[in-house]
């Protein structure tokens, strides 16, 4: 039987995505994400 450990992380941003503030956090996504998509035994993870 095969087996899959979950994992969520839940945050409450600080400003909208669009805002000066969140700017350092935005530009990174991609780059985080591809890494993530990337990494020996990744799954799935929720894009919107």
């Amino acid at each position: 039987m095969k087996y899959h450990l979950a994992q969520i992380n839940i945050a409450k941003a600080r400003a909208e995505m669009n805002d000066p503030i969140m700017a350092g956090f935005v530009e990174r996504l991609d780059e985080i994400n591809k890494i993530a998509d990337n990494a020996k035994g990744f799954v799935w993870r929720l894009q919107s």
